[in-house]
């Protein structure tokens, strides 16, 4: 190589974990689209519990579970991620399921739900919310000293039972928290939270009375913010934070199934055999 030449170094792209990969299922031309997205260091699996009892009442949905930036890979790729491409993806995926579908209903669960309401918010497309374990505000008082601990301390391991239940469930998560990510959760919630009132599409909203993250008195008080005529509270009495993997999800799934149904059409009647 001549002194003059240079090399430019590849870098190649982060390798996605095959237990977190996304899942895209085109359905009817015209039809209905759903876009679930999963929780902070979580993963499409997350919800596809979810996306597998719609399609098997609605084999025509459109449903798209897809992967956010920084998941899937390591807690050192998901600290460096902002939340603007979070939102990215998201705008994105909408994008690309309203390719295939005349209306959009948007999922999301813990950071999901933040982001679907955000885009519910301005997306006309959008027809429908659906906000599973929401997480505007965090339960942990510790969660206050997010903002200045994480100039200190870039990661917080997780709680030993809630990883030992993901694994239990085969799901894909990380084994700690970017304080960072954390720190971008909440004001990212911040930011929406202000701006529910500007939601007016027919919303449905369900909780866990176990959950560890966000009390259910915050997932309550949640209908009196947002702006829709149409607010369902679903309450998981059993359930802890990650609602399509907890006792509760037939009651969930059914509850889901029967506000799509209402809202965009699906079905002469829900089909609620199980």
């Amino acid at each position: 190589m001549s002194p003059s030449a240079s090399t430019t170094r590849q870098v190649s792209p982060p390798v996605i974990a095959p237990s977190a990969a996304p899942f895209f299922h085109a359905g009817r031309p015209g039809g209905v689209g759903v876009v679930m997205i999963h929780g902070l260091t979580s993963s499409p699996a997350e919800v596809r519990p979810i996306a597998d009892d719609l399609l098997r009442r609605e084999p025509g949905l459109t449903v798209s579970c897809p992967l956010l930036p920084g998941h899937g890979t390591s807690p050192e790729e998901l600290r460096r991620i902002s939340p603007e491409s979070w939102r990215t993806a998201v705008a994105a995926e909408v994008d690309r399921v309203a390719a295939h579908s005349a209306c959009i209903s948007l999922l999301g669960i813990s950071l999901g739900a933040v982001l679907a309401a955000d885009r519910a918010i301005t997306d006309r497309r959008v027809k429908s919310l659906t906000m599973l374990a929401p997480v505007f505000q965090l339960r942990s008082v510790s969660a206050r000293l997010v903002p200045l601990v994480r100039h200190f301390v870039r990661y917080i391991k997780k709680n030993p039972q809630s990883r030992a239940n993901h694994l239990a469930r085969g799901l894909f998560s990380y084994d700690r928290y970017p304080l960072d990510s954390v720190y971008h959760l909440m004001r990212l919630a911040r930011d929406v939270r202000s701006r529910l009132h500007e939601l007016d599409v027919p919303t449905l909203i369900a909780g866990g009375r176990r959950d560890r993250y966000s009390r259910w008195s915050a997932v309550e008080s949640l209908r009196d913010s947002i702006g829709a005529p149409s607010v369902e509270l679903v309450e998981c009495e059993n359930s802890g934070h990650v609602l399509p993997h907890e006792p509760d999800a037939p009651k969930l799934f059914d509850a889901i199934y029967r506000f799509l149904c209402e809202h965009h059409g699906l079905g002469a009647s829900p089909d609620l055999s199980r």
